[in-house]
C-alpha cells in the first residue's frame, strides 16, 4: 500500500471494477474529494492513494507537541500530486495537538483563464478537463417513461455548445453523468475547457414541447443532447442550492409535464452567437425583468451557479454564447 492503490467504487461498478466504465475516488484541484471515470487497474496519479506511515510523506523529525507514543502510530493517506491542508491534527484520549507536515509535492494544475474587464474584475480558474469522458449510453427506465428525445419539440438550437462570455474557452459540460444518481439525474453543472467532440458539452434550447407548454417561445429549457434531461435550478446533488440535470418536467421517472425550476426567460429574437442570459422563471421579479432575479452563472470553482441579476443588464460571468 505505501506504493500506491487505487480506490475503485463498488456501487454501479462495470465488469467487477475492473476496466474502462468504473468510478474511483479521485483527488480534485479545488482541494475536495470527487468521483470520477477509471479504468482499474489503472489509475491516473489523482487516482492514486498512498497509505502509511512508510509512504511517500513522514512525520517531522521533531514533534515536541504531541507523545512519542502517539505520533509513532500516526497513518496517512495522501494522493500524488497532493493538495494537502495547511495542518494536520492528531488526537488521543489525552491530547490533540496539531502536526504541520512539510512534504514536496508537484502542484496541483489548475486551468487559469483571463478575459478583457474592467480593471477590478478578477482572473476565473476552472479545473482542467484531463481525460476522455466516458461514453454515455440511455439507461432503459425501471419505472416511467425515463428521459426521451422530444421528437415534437421545437428547437431555438440543436446540439450546440454553451459557451460563457467570461471566458469563452470554457463551456457547460455534464460528460460526469456518474456524479448525479442511479438515474443520472443530480448531475453538477461542470465547467470546462471547450471541445467540440466531447457529447456533454452538447445542448438543446427547447422554446415549445412535452415539458415546454408555454405557447409564445418565451420560455425555454435547456436539455442536455446526451441524456434528454434538463438544467434544473437547484437539483445539483453535491449542492442543492445550484443548478443541476434532472428529468425534464420535474419529476425523477420522466413522467412530469411542464416545471418552472428549467424555464428560463428567453428572447426569441436573440442572436445566440452574440450571448444572451438564462433567467429563471421561478421566483421572477417583474416577469423577469430588472432587479431581483436569478441568473445562471458562471463561477470560478468550476461550477455554474445561480446568481442575482438585473434582465436585459448581464454580466459577463451571466453571458452565454450558444451555438
Amino acid at each position: 500500500m505505501s506504493s500506491g492503490i487505487g480506490f475503485p467504487l463498488v456501487r454501479d461498478a462495470v465488469n467487477n471494477g475492473v476496466g474502462p466504465g468504473n468510478q474511483c475516488l479521485t483527488l480534485n484541484s479545488d482541494g475536495f474529494l470527487s468521483n470520477t471515470p477509471c479504468a482499474p487497474p489503472l489509475f491516473t496519479p489523482e487516482q492514486t492513494w498512498i497509505i502509511g506511515a512508510n509512504g511517500s510523506i513522514t512525520p517531522p523529525a521533531t514533534i515536541s507537541s504531541v507523545p512519542a507514543s502517539v505520533a509513532s502510530t500516526l497513518t496517512y493517506i495522501v494522493s500524488e500530486p497532493s493538495i494537502l491542508p495547511s495542518s494536520t491534527t492528531a488526537s488521543s484520549n489525552q491530547c490533540q495537538s496539531t502536526l504541520n507536515p512539510t512534504p514536496s509535492f508537484p502542484s496541483p494544475t489548475i486551468a487559469a483563464t483571463t478575459t478583457t474587464r474592467p480593471s477590478n474584475a478578477s482572473k476565473t480558474l476552472v479545473p482542467a478537463s484531463s481525460s476522455t469522458p466516458e461514453k454515455f449510453v440511455l439507461p432503459v427506465p425501471t419505472d416511467g417513461p425515463g428521459p426521451t428525445f422530444d421528437a415534437t419539440a421545437i428547437r431555438a438550437a440543436t446540439s450546440a455548445q454553451i459557451r460563457s462570455a467570461a471566458s469563452p474557452d470554457i463551456c457547460l459540460d455534464v460528460s460526469d453523468f456518474r456524479a448525479g444518481d442511479f438515474r443520472f439525474n443530480l448531475v453538477p453543472i461542470a465547467l470546462k475547457k471547450c471541445d467540440s467532440s466531447i457529447d456533454g458539452q452538447r445542448f438543446d434550447l427547447i422554446t415549445k414541447g412535452v415539458h415546454n407548454d408555454v405557447p409564445d417561445g418565451s420560455r425555454t429549457l435547456i436539455v442536455s443532447s446526451q441524456q434528454f434531461t434538463c438544467i434544473d435550478r437547484l437539483r445539483n446533488k453535491n449542492d442543492h442550492t445550484r443548478p443541476g440535470l434532472f428529468a425534464c418536467g420535474g419529476r425523477a421517472a420522466g413522467d412530469g409535464g411542464t416545471q418552472s425550476d428549467e424555464q428560463f426567460f428567453f428572447n426569441s429574437t436573440a442572436k445566440l452567437s452574440d450571448g444572451i442570459g438564462f433567467p429563471y422563471v421561478t421566483n421572477a421579479a417583474n416577469g423577469g425583468v430588472g432587479p431581483g432575479n436569478q441568473c445562471l452563472s458562471f463561477n470560478t470553482d468550476g461550477f455554474a451557479s445561480n446568481a442575482p441579476c438585473s434582465p436585459p443588464s448581464f454580466t459577463p460571468e451571466q453571458t452565454w454564447i450558444v451555438g
